[in-house]
């Protein structure tokens, strides 16, 4: 755990995983350096109590097709220009990103379900009926990644 300055706020940040899906946690803890040490010390207290409600992502609870649904409205449409935006909503559309993980809720995939999903990519065939290119893979995986961004 650490505790550090940006701007005028001090901030907790955490590393917690089992290794293979390591995650970070942060939080504002506060307007002067005591402050944030005793927000760290509260959260190494409920650390060694048990108690790891506090790493609760924001966006638990929430399943991949609502969260990109939410994603294209709140974010692609209003930022991005017109092309990016139909580009965005074709990779997310049910034949893609959220055909595949569909109702699963954004904080239960892991690594090996995206992994599964460029496997399944690779084998496919595009509408025309050619092998998948790894770029348009790698399109679609910066449009997950940008989405797993937003919900965190």
């Amino acid at each position: 755990m650490s505790v550090y300055k940006r701007g005028e706020t001090y901030w907790v940040q955490a590393w917690y995983g089992n290794g293979e899906n390591l995650r970070r946690y942060r939080s504002p803890a506060g307007s002067n350096f005591k402050e944030a040490c005793k927000a760290e010390a509260a959260i190494r207290a409920k650390v060694a109590a048990g108690d790891f409600s506090f790493l609760t992502p924001r966006s638990a609870g929430v399943s991949f097709s609502d969260f990109a649904d939410r994603y294209l409205e709140t974010w692609s449409r209003p930022h991005k220009t017109a092309k990016s935006y139909e580009r965005d909503k074709g990779i997310l559309d049910d034949n893609h990103l959220k055909g595949f993980f569909g109702k699963k809720l954004l904080s239960d995939i892991t690594r090996k379900d995206i992994e599964a999903y460029i496997t399944r990519r690779l084998d496919g065939r595009n509408r025309v009926g050619e092998p998948v290119k790894r770029d348009t893979i790698n399109k679609e995986l910066t449009t997950l990644k940008h989405l797993f961004t937003k919900a965190v």
